[in-house]
């Protein structure tokens, strides 16, 4: 998901989709978001999160979350 600053806004209408656990990666746009980010895969039984830097090693940071099932 790379929407330029409205990751939450995606992920709550992703609301029904998450409970299955898909993996998912979120670029996030500031540090605010990607907070908000992880709270809300956390909350949805996400325990496999990793934060990248960006493809570019300088971008955004990137969220990469997935579940053991």
């Amino acid at each position: 998901i790379d929407v330029e600053g409205g990751e939450m806004l995606v992920l709550e209408g992703m609301e029904r989709l998450l409970q299955g656990r898909p993996a998912v990666v979120v670029e996030c746009h500031s540090m605010p978001i990607l907070r908000d980010v992880l709270n809300l895969l956390i909350s949805h039984g996400y325990d496999h999160l990793e934060v990248t830097r960006g493809g570019d090693d300088v971008g955004p940071p990137t969220v990469l979350a997935a579940t053991a099932q």
